[in-house]
């Protein structure tokens, strides 16, 4: 069994993780409140803030040089909250995919499409939003609960002001995309509940 990977402290760089750590002495520290959990496989002082720049380094190990994390894996980076299952890494090459936790999407990122947040590549939160609704669950898939808070989710990576409009105009340039015209319905409910004041 590997060792988990170790964000050892603050003063770290985010990207100089360690497999140092047993299994054992990790049950230790996590039963003492000393480390916690940044994702299934990497800890970090517990008394560390759980900011992006550490969300996106406890996964940095797995993107390609030229792919961003992207999907569920950059709402997490962005928003927090609870970890994806998956790793998800966009990338213009078609790649084969050698461990089962990372999905890939093959696509094109445009420099003004991805971020580096500390020293991770990641979508930007309006490509982030725009890739999770165009691949919303159909509806009747998954409970009402369910899907609002998806909804929720995505409408939270697009709270700045003209944030939303910013995406429905990156939208209207994805002609013939799949998920385009679901997604479009989703932004225009965004902005309904917006002004009924339900998000």
């Amino acid at each position: 069994m590997n060792s988990p990977l170790w964000l050892p402290s603050p003063l770290a760089p985010l990207t100089a993780v360690e497999r140092r750590t047993s299994p054992d002495a990790l049950q230790w520290l996590t039963s003492r409140d000393l480390v916690a959990a940044a994702t299934w496989e990497v800890y970090r002082a517990a008394d560390l803030p759980s900011t992006p720049a550490l969300r996106a380094a406890s996964l940095a190990t797995w993107v390609v040089a030229d792919g961003a994390l992207s999907h569920e894996s950059a709402l997490w980076v962005h928003l927090g909250g609870t970890p994806p299952a998956l790793v998800h890494v966009t990338s213009p090459r078609a790649l084969r995919n050698a461990r089962p936790q990372r999905r890939f999407y093959c696509a094109q990122i445009p420099v003004t499409e991805a971020q580096e947040v500390g020293t991770t590549r990641v979508t930007t939160r309006i490509r982030t939003a725009c890739d999770l609704a165009r691949r919303m669950p159909p509806h009747g898939s998954t409970t009402a609960l369910d899907t609002f808070t998806r909804v929720q989710r995505i409408a939270a990576l697009l709270d700045a002001p003209g944030e939303l409009e910013e995406a429905r105009s990156y939208l209207e340039r994805l002609h013939r995309q799949p998920g385009r015209p679901a997604a479009k319905t989703l932004f225009s409910q965004i902005a309904e509940w917006r002004s009924a004041g339900l998000l």
